[in-house]
């Protein structure tokens, strides 16, 4: 079964945050120099309405492109703010994408919240990213004996929260995202198989598999059938 980004959430309301351990909320240079920022607080619910202000505050902010916080809310909650610009580069993104999710690895997260419903517009490079870099967090290295039993904990699940009028693009984005990474997992694995493990015989297999799975015929042709 392949991993996934779970879930893109439509609404248009303040969303409840207990069910979420990690919240990672993006936003512009702009935005975080602004007296605004608080704004931003106002999605993780009333209870914690001063708290970005405060983190802000306490962290002495002065920021840049490359900014990017975390701080623990509660025991139960770890939030994390990221800096974006809509000009940079997708390499950028996926770049700052993959850093914001390794703040989270100390806490080891089961539900991550990705909300991108404070932004001036709908950013396709932010799902793109953050779905890819999440993706690329779950694949691991072939194990074998000890080595497989020792398999390190990944997130499990990430929802991402849009406003409703922005919901059938997100969809689109992040189900293109999952496709491409899902893809490149694959890759990854069958390159890092050793020679014993990825043989012709278990490599037919796995293609003939992976057409099954898509309703694709396939067919092998031999060495003798091409001479």
């Amino acid at each position: 079964m392949r991993n996934s980004y779970h879930k893109v959430i439509q609404t248009s309301n303040e969303l409840s945050i207990n069910s979420y351990d990690s919240v990672i909320v993006p936003t512009s240079l702009k935005h975080l120099k602004s007296k605004d920022f608080k704004a931003i607080a106002g999605s993780l619910g009333r209870r914690k309405s001063g708290f970005i202000a405060d983190f802000a505050k306490a962290r002495n902010i002065k920021a840049s492109k490359s900014t990017c916080f975390s701080c623990d809310v509660d025991p139960n909650l770890r939030l994390v703010t990221s800096v974006f610009e809509s000009d940079e580069s997708m390499f950028e993104y996926l770049t700052k994408a993959k850093s914001t999710l390794k703040c989270l690895d100390s806490v080891k997260p089961r539900k991550i919240l990705l909300d991108l419903r404070n932004l001036d517009s709908y950013e396709p490079k932010l799902t793109d990213s953050f779905v890819s870099a999440f993706l690329a967090s779950q694949f691991q290295h072939p194990k074998y004996g000890k080595d497989a039993q020792k398999s390190k904990k990944r997130i499990s699940k990430i929802f991402i929260a849009v406003n409703k009028s922005d919901i059938s693009e997100c969809v689109a984005d992040a189900q293109r995202a999952e496709r491409s990474a899902v893809q490149t997992n694959l890759v990854r694995r069958l390159a890092l198989l050793p020679t014993n493990k990825l043989t012709c015989k278990s490599y037919t297999e796995e293609v003939a598999a992976l057409a099954k799975q898509h309703n694709l015929k396939s067919s092998f042709i031999s060495q003798t059938k091409l001479t």
